[in-house]
């Protein structure tokens, strides 16, 4: 556990709500009650409003102190998030206002019930109706409050003066009070407004190689015709499976009909498929002591390739040498100079399968002929994805640089090959393959499916080498990169399955250990 979590926490909103529902209660006792105008509904009605804001503010401050949460989220779906009792409970305070302004005898008491009633039963309904239509495109935007450090400390000091002046009578604390609540209700009408009318799109690469810095920019449209938008801080949100990443990007302005553009880079390590959205536009302009914002549903991807190192020269010399070639008898010089390119002296170590005969008859001596190394070799790449533990970081490292090495040797052949064909088989989770021409033409597909494949706990070799075997042809050479470490210089997993297969002999293994790997593929250092 980190220390940030090991701190006691503390909740702004528990304490407001606690002090809020203390402070209604002692107004209730000291003012209300003796008041015959205010009917029995009416005060059991305060007072259950008065205690439910002080329960729900003691157990909010008891869980952010002791990070007690609860044991497993609600659905989305379900009542409790379709009805609003916060709605209800405007409407009915909505319904009193009304019926306690019928009684009053003063003009001005009942003109300010009036308004009182007004607004609690437009905020109620409002509050109903969102969470009615709660997933629907009515609800795109979400708006929210929230009270910073600094606006808290400012409502804890207006409710004392509030309560003091009640206590003591004094005019004095009253006017303070009066004139620290104008900026704040000021500054909230402000931010709602300048939340108003906002737009925003976003632009983003459909696809990065994992370590790449890529920039996305969100453009945000001011369409009010008069005011502008002042200090806006734009957060994105960026999530796969393994990590939520919340990138931040701050507006100084935006003119009236106007547009400005938020920019933020990011440098995605993990392969795979992330998720962007929603965006939130907050802002506590101008005194910062209220903060409100506006969640837009805005969805988008990003695919994020396996990194591509680069092959070693021992692996050309290795995996791509005379002997590894399909020799033809076609003398005939490829548009590259690829295939046979002459007839010399043989040399101790050279391939006696390359020996021309008829040459060899002529000069009286051994010659044989010379191959540049073929380009037109088709090369089948199967990828066994092991991962027994999904917490261990040398597994999930291992299957990490499978699929890295796959993807750098696919790279390769398909640039630096013609006439040939790239066939790729995975097992992991589940059996993947996939068969291109190479040329950059097909390289994207085969990086979007790399960026996916999922490792397993049992791959299902027995199909992978099937597959693998249905694939070869004359001139077709075959690697089976697979995540399992060697022992004692073997792989037992694989040494029954090759010696069931009659192409088992013909695969070249390579094992994704890094001390291994070292030999035949690294990365660049950024």
């Amino acid at each position: 556990m980190s220390d940030e979590a090991e701190q006691p926490r503390f909740s702004w909103k528990g304490l407001f709500a606690f002090l809020a529902g203390g402070v209604s209660l002692f107004y209730y006792f000291e003012f209300l009650l003796p008041l015959p105008w205010v009917s029995p509904f009416g005060r059991a009605l305060y007072v259950v409003t008065a205690c439910l804001a002080i329960g729900w503010g003691a157990m909010t401050q008891t869980k952010a102190m002791f990070g007690l949460a609860s044991a497993s989220p609600r659905p989305t779906d379900s009542l409790s998030q379709r009805f609003s009792w916060a709605g209800v409970i405007l409407i009915l305070f909505g319904v009193e206002f009304l019926l306690m302004a019928r009684k009053v005898p003063i003009a001005l008491a009942r003109g300010c019930l009036a308004v009182m009633a007004v607004s609690s039963l437009f905020f109620g309904i409002r509050e109903i109706s969102k969470h009615l239509l709660a997933g629907t495109e009515l609800t795109s935007i979400r708006h929210r409050f929230a009270l910073p450090r600094q606006g808290a400390v400012y409502v804890v000091i207006m409710i004392v003066l509030f309560v003091g002046s009640l206590q003591t009578r004094s005019n004095m604390l009253l006017l303070v009070f009066a004139m620290m609540a104008a900026p704040f209700v000021l500054n909230g009408g402000i931010i709602v407004s300048m939340l108003k009318n906002l737009s925003v799109t976003r632009s983003v690469p459909e696809s990065v190689v994992a370590g790449e810095r890529c920039t996305v920019e969100l453009n945000l449209t001011n369409r009010k015709s008069i005011l502008s938008s002042q200090l806006l801080t734009v957060t994105d949100r960026v999530a796969n499976e393994r990590e939520v990443l919340e990138p931040s990007s701050l507006v100084a302005r935006i003119p009236a009909n106007e547009s400005r553009v938020a920019r933020y880079q990011l440098e995605l390590r993990d392969r795979g498929r992330y998720q962007l959205g929603p965006v939130s536009i907050e802002t506590r302009y101008p005194l910062g002591i209220v903060e409100r914002g506006i969640t837009i549903d805005l969805p988008g991807e990003i695919i994020v390739f396996p990194r591509i190192g680069r092959l070693t020269p021992a692996w050309f010399r290795q995996h791509g040498h005379a002997d590894e070639i399909v020799h033809r008898s076609d003398t005939k010089r490829g548009v590259y100079d690829d295939e046979f390119h002459r007839i010399r002296e043989y040399r101790p170590g050279d391939n006696p399968r390359a020996i021309h005969w008829r040459s060899s008859a002529r000069q009286g001596d051994l010659m044989i002929r010379e191959f540049h190394q073929s380009r037109n070799q088709d090369l089948v790449i199967l990828l066994d994805l092991w991962n027994p533990d999904s917490q261990d970081s040398a597994a999930i490292d291992r299957v990490e640089l499978a699929i890295s090495f796959a993807a750098t040797i696919s790279r390769t052949q398909m640039l630096r090959s013609r006439d040939s064909r790239v066939m790729l088989g995975a097992a992991g989770e589940r059996f993947e393959s996939w068969l291109g021409a190479t040329g950059p033409a097909g390289l994207e597909s085969l990086m979007k499916l790399l960026a996916t494949l999922q490792s397993a706990a049992k791959p299902d070799l027995a199909e992978l080498l099937s597959w693998g075997r249905a694939q070869r042809g004359p001139t077709t050479r075959t690697l089976l990169i697979t995540s399992r470490p060697r022992r004692n210089g073997t792989i037992p997993a694989l040494e029954e399955t090759q010696a069931k297969g009659d192409a088992g002999a013909e695969l070249r293994i390579i094992s994704c250990e890094p001390e291994e790997l070292l030999t035949w593929f690294w990365f660049e250092s950024r």
